[in-house]
């Protein structure tokens, strides 16, 4: 959702799915077998809220948007013997960038 003409505040509120297409582990020899452990689930999903700000002066766009993701699956196994109490996807994203219209 958004608001205004050539200045835009953009809200971003809602679900978010992902899934795992592959993972390629980086050699650290100093890392515990654990850190190396391919993920149980494959599937996550959770809840996403973001903050931008949007600048039409022409035909570019200038945006700049601070997103925060909260997965509710966990990626490991949680059971009482697992090295993890919780496994869940959190992060927070920072967006600056141009575009620019090719059409016109």
């Amino acid at each position: 959702m958004y608001f205004g003409r050539k200045a835009r505040v953009i809200i971003n509120l809602g679900p978010k799915v992902g899934w795992l297409v592959g993972r390629s582990p980086k050699a650290d020899p100093t890392a515990t077998e654990v850190q190396h452990h391919a993920a149980d689930n494959r599937f996550d999903y959770g809840i996403c809220g973001g903050l931008g700000f949007e600048l039409h002066p022409n035909r570019n766009a200038f945006f700049v948007e601070a997103r925060f993701y909260m997965g509710l699956s966990d990626l490991y196994d949680n059971s009482k013997t697992s090295y993890f109490g919780s496994s869940g996807n959190i992060n927070f994203t920072f967006k600056l960038g141009w575009l620019f219209n090719v059409n016109k």
